[in-house]
Formats: structure tokens, C-alpha cells, sequence
């Protein structure tokens, strides 16, 4: 019998179309979230083993370091008199007419003697300007009308050390203040931002840097360090070339010879030796000291003027050299912040004193006077160390660091005499 049920001929399932937006999406997600967790393990991952690779892998460079020789305290070589030749001469006077006329025509000298003399004067200041540094401070300031307004003010330095990352400049302090940046020029060859690096406001001696990296080679080329020579061997007499601000403007540059030698200038903790010259300049000279070798043996700064009207006076770089060393090397100056004169054996014995070095001055805010040092105390002893100069101090303060603290012995007078007193101070930067 036929089946009567009626047949479907086709058979639809209707769906909803997909949406490939939706997908596309779903798959940037996808992959944004795979990214972000990746970059999350990496950076776990190089911030724990980082460490561990380079202690045991790398090699650390440590920082690049300056060194300046000390020097010597020399003696003049033993000269002969004129006397002394006269008499010799006297014994026959024929060979005396002999000297005196050979004398008279040895010194017959003329305009170009004159010349000469300056052109080796100035072939000298040819090669330190290949040293000198031209520096100038940017300041911002507020005038009257509350517009700010842009100032500038110059002072020189001298080169005197490049090294793999930095060109190492000394200048003055005058710079200061209230500055907002350096520019360093050398010469008309170019130049760059320069930094300070250390100070002392006690000499007024300052450290500039300028990185090697911001000089070009026509820069790096030309410039080199100036020569620091040995200024205890310098005497009276010796011909002399000042350079820097001399004469109150920059870049100048005047001759003359070291007419007077000081050898006992007190300074804080130290004992400095000033070399007088006969060079006339300005109240507020600064600059430096240079001999025919072209080498830098004085520092003219008017925190220790001549004394005679505006003389020029200069420090011995060779008492400056452990000070420029710190500096160069981002150090502070240790201080124990006293002025004080040598006590010697005889001097012990005419007075009855003990010896040491007598304290004629505590500085008021210094180790020393928060520590309970007087004027008066005779100081015998710092840590260990005994102390019998000026000198003795100067060198304790150039080897002990910062912040540490230290025995001072001194001995104090009194009614029944002298007695010792042991102090602890804390040494601060100056």
C-alpha cells in the first residue's frame, strides 16, 4: 500500500552569518595578550639574571683618576759673588782689565737683543695658550620690571689634564655665585658645555671638566695640558709671564720677574709660600704664574694679594698640587680649620714653650672651634701623628678624608704652666 505521508524534497537549516569583525577581533586580543605576558617574562627575566651575568661575566672599568706628583723643597745652587771674583781678578790686573772689557762688550746689546728677548717671551705664551681656557658663566636674572633678562661674565683657566672622558680645567671661583651653566672655549678652535667638579672656596681654586666626547677634533687636536713645574726651585730674580685676568680683562698677558719670595704666609691648616712679583695689575687680578719653560709654578688670586699696592703676587703651585689633586678627582678639602705658627727648638727654649705649632686662630664654624680648641693651645698631635710644623698639618689635612674623627692633643697654658689636653673632633670639608 503506498505510503500517503508527503516527502520533503529539501531540508534548510538557516544559520546566522559569522561575524568575521568579531573574530578579528577576538584574535588582536589574542595576540596583544601572548605579547603583553611575553614581554613580562622577558623583563622578569633580565632584571634577575642581569645582575648575575655581569658579576660574573663583566668586567667594571673603575673611574679614571688623576695623580700629581708632589715636589721638594730645593735650595738655590751656591753663587759667586762679585766681590768674590773682583778679589780674584785683583791678584793680576791685567787679566782684570782683561774681564772688565770683555764684560763691556758682551753687553753691548741692541734694539734687536730687545726683540729677541720678547719674541722667546712670546713664543712661550704661544704654546701655553694652547693650555688656557676661556670660560664663561650664564646667569638669569629679574630686572626692575620683572623681565628676565640674560648676563654673562668671563675668567680663564688652564688646562692641566685630558683624560679618556673629560678635559680637566683649573680656574678661580669667581664664577660661582649664582651661575646656571659654563661655556668653555679654546682658542678660536671651538668649545662646549663645561661642569664643576669640585671647589675650594679657602684658595679659591676651582675644578671645571668639559666631556671629550662634546669636542671636536679640531678642538681635541690643538689643546694640551699646561706643564706644572716645581715652584720651590723659582728665585728671586727669575723672569716670570702672567696670563689669565692680570690686568682685569681676559686673555692678557704681561712680563716682569719675581722680585720677593715669602715663604711663611699662613693659610687655614697650611703654610703657603707667596712669590712677589714686579708686574703691576688690578685689585682683583687672577690668573696664573708661568716661567720660560712655559710651566705653570704660581697662582695669582686675590685672596692672597701682594703686599705692595697692586704687585702682583702668586701661591707656589707646589703647595697647591695634593689640593689640586683632590679637586681634580671630585674630593673635598679636609679642614681642621686653624692659622698657626711653627714653634721650633729655639724658639721652645728661649720661651720655655713646648713644641708644636701655635694656634693664633680657631675659625669661628670649623672643626676645631666646635671641638673646643683656643687660640693659645700649642698643638702637638693629630691621631697618631705628631705635629711639629705647619707643614705637619698641611699634610695630615691633604691624607685624612672627610667626616672622620680624630684625637687632637694640645697643650694649654695655665697658672702652673703647660698642660696636655686631648680633644675629638670631626673633620669637615672646607
Amino acid at each position: 500500500m503506498p505510503d500517503s505521508r508527503k516527502k520533503e524534497f529539501i531540508h534548510e537549516t538557516i544559520t546566522k552569518p559569522e561575524n568575521r569583525k568579531k573574530r578579528l577581533l577576538q584574535k588582536l586580543f589574542l595576540n596583544m595578550g601572548m605579547a603583553l605576558i611575553f614581554g613580562v617574562v622577558a623583563s622578569l627575566t633580565f632584571v634577575v639574571f642581569k645582575p648575575l651575568w655581569e658579576d660574573r661575566f663583566s668586567e667594571t672599568t673603575p673611574p679614571e683618576s688623576i695623580s700629581i706628583p708632589r715636589d721638594e723643597t730645593t735650595t738655590a745652587p751656591p753663587e759667586t759673588s762679585s766681590a768674590e771674583t773682583s778679589t780674584q781678578a785683583a791678584e793680576d790686573p791685567s787679566e782684570l782689565e782683561s774681564m772688565v772689557q770683555s764684560l763691556i762688550e758682551a753687553n753691548q746689546a741692541d734694539v734687536q737683543d730687545y726683540q729677541n728677548v720678547y719674541h722667546a717671551m712670546g713664543n712661550v705664551v704661544v704654546a701655553a695658550n694652547k693650555s688656557l681656557a676661556l670660560i664663561t658663566a650664564n646667569k638669569t636674572g629679574i630686572d626692575l620690571f620683572d623681565n628676565e633678562v640674560q648676563s654673562n661674565a668671563e675668567t680663564c683657566g688652564m688646562i692641566i689634564a685630558i683624560i679618556s672622558s673629560e678635559v680637566v680645567i683649573l680656574t678661580d671661583d669667581s664664577l660661582l655665585g649664582e651661575t646656571d651653566s659654563f661655556y668653555v672655549t679654546f682658542g678660536n678652535f671651538g668649545g662646549a658645555e663645561g661642569y664643576l667638579k669640585q671647589v675650594d672656596s679657602v684658595t679659591g681654586l676651582a675644578v671645571i671638566t668639559v666631556p671629550v666626547s662634546s669636542l671636536d677634533t679640531s678642538v681635541t687636536d690643538h689643546i694640551q695640558p699646561i706643564p706644572l713645574g716645581n715652584s720651590y726651585a723659582a728665585t728671586q730674580g727669575n723672569p716670570v709671564i702672567a696670563m689669565g685676568t692680570p690686568l682685569g680683562y681676559t686673555k692678557s698677558v704681561s712680563y716682569g720677574m719675581i722680585s720677593y719670595i715669602n715663604g711663611n704666609v699662613q693659610g687655614e691648616d697650611c703654610i703657603l709660600r707667596l712669590m712677589q712679583t714686579n708686574i703691576t695689575g688690578v685689585d682683583n687680578a687672577r690668573g696664573m704664574l708661568l716661567n720660560l719653560d712655559g710651566e705653570l709654578i704660581g697662582w695669582i688670586t686675590p685672596k692672597y694679594p701682594g703686599s705692595s699696592g697692586n704687585l702682583l703676587a702668586a701661591i707656589s703651585i707646589s703647595d697647591l698640587k695634593p689640593m689640586i689633586q683632590k679637586l681634580s678627582n671630585g674630593e673635598k678639602i679636609t679642614s681642621l680649620g686653624i692659622m698657626g705658627q711653627t714653634i721650633t727648638a729655639e724658639i721652645a727654649e728661649a720661651q720655655d714653650l713646648p713644641m708644636g705649632v701655635y694656634i693664633s686662630q680657631c675659625i669661628s664654624g670649623k672643626s676645631a672651634y666646635a671641638a673646643g680648641l683656643q687660640s693659645g693651645d700649642i698643638l702637638t698631635a693629630i691621631g697618631d701623628v705628631p705635629i711639629l710644623s705647619m707643614k705637619d698639618v698641611q699634610t695630615c689635612m691633604e691624607n685624612l678624608p672627610t667626616e672622620d674623627r680624630m684625637t687632637v692633643n694640645v697643650q694649654r697654658g695655665g697658672r702652673e704652666g703647660y698642660t696636655e689636653k686631648v680633644f675629638e673632633v670631626v673633620l669637615k670639608p672646607r
